[in-house]
């Protein structure tokens, strides 16, 4: 009989016995600030909305452990969190929590990190002052009693351009950091050929869970988001000095000092080199399409040898590339004329 009064007493007391015996000790350096820097930013959503941004420094030499000698994560053991400040009296601002991710710090969240709280209506602050803090949460390892750590010093960005930044500047040192600690590289930030820098996949997993709303906020600072385009730069060979001296030694020589026919020309009538020889070289297009006209009869054979005559003329280099592009269209024209249109009407 006293066996079945006991057995409900000794499982109501088996319930209540605690499962863990210890609280997390409080950061191994009291002289190192967990609250480095603060910034708030508004209206990068929607008008009215304000995001809370900060840098923290938790620092354990030895990172705690369970019973069972498994690392905590700090975000079981400390929550980022906004206070209205009013003489010595925290009243904590209602949506102002946030959780640390750790899952890509090597530290599990300890060390140097960020977190971030957005409000789509900013709270109305009648009085005191709104401060930033890294709030021991008691409500899973027993977080460290009195180390709550908070600065009032908050900086106001502008623009989401001085957002993008700062968040991409403490991405960068905290890759740095992180690197050291864990002992392999860890990439957050991409720099690119043209000295943009935006976040890899490991940086925009710690970034996202970090900063709410951020894609949204800055759509173009992810790798993911953006197409780099690989593309080879073709060169061209076209040496047109090699086509200046194609009739190098002969009379029609274009070089200057070469005292040739063509040059002595030029000098005698005062005009470049290339004018005149541009001129020969209509002069035996003309010759040539007369004679095919003559032999044929038909003004478009005349035209297409004429066309011809031209860009052995070009090739050789006496005439410019872009008087042949001129007079060539000019031809494609005329035969487009003779072949369709005039043929559709006669």
């Amino acid at each position: 009989m006293k066996l079945k009064i006991l057995t409900p007493l000794i499982i109501l007391l088996i319930v209540l016995v605690p499962t863990r015996a210890f609280a997390v000790a409080p950061p191994d350096n009291a002289s190192i600030g967990t609250i480095l820097e603060a910034y708030k930013i508004s209206d990068v959503l929607v008008t009215g909305d304000v995001l809370y941004f900060t840098d923290y420094n938790i620092q354990y030499n030895t990172l705690p452990t369970d019973n069972n000698g498994d690392i905590i994560p700090a975000s079981e053991v400390f929550s980022g969190s906004l206070y209205r400040v009013i003489g010595g009296l925290k009243i904590p601002l209602s949506g102002g929590t946030a959780e640390i991710y750790g899952k890509v710090n090597p530290e599990y969240g300890y060390g140097e990190g960020m977190w971030a709280v957005y409000f789509e209506e900013a709270p109305t602050i009648l009085s005191g002052t709104v401060n930033v803090c890294n709030l021991p949460n008691p409500t899973a390892y027993g977080g460290p009693a009195g180390t709550i750590e908070c600065s009032s010093s908050i900086s106001t960005l502008t623009t989401k351009e001085s957002l993008e930044s700062k968040l991409v500047t403490r991405s960068a040192q905290l890759q740095i950091a992180w690197s050291i600690v864990g002992g392999s590289e860890i990439d957050l930030i991409n720099t690119h050929a043209d000295s943009s820098r935006r976040f890899t996949a490991l940086g925009e997993e710690y970034i996202t869970n970090t900063i709410p709303n951020i894609r949204e906020i800055l759509p173009g600072s992810f790798e993911s988001g953006t197409t780099n385009i690989s593309y080879v730069e073709e060169t061209y060979n076209v040496d047109t000095s090699s086509m200046t001296n194609y009739f190098s030694g002969s009379d029609l020589d274009q070089d200057p000092a070469s005292g040739s026919a063509l040059t002595v020309l030029a000098t005698w009538a005062g005009i470049p080199v290339i004018i005149v020889s541009t001129m020969i070289i209509i002069g035996v297009c003309a010759a040539v399409a007369f004679a095919a006209i003559a032999a044929t009869g038909r003004s478009e054979i005349g035209m297409l040898s004429a066309i011809v005559v031209l860009g052995v003329g070009t090739y050789t280099g006496m005439v410019s590339f872009g008087l042949t592009a001129i007079l060539a269209l000019t031809g494609a024209l005329a035969l487009g004329y003779i072949f369709f249109y005039k043929g559709s009407t006669s």
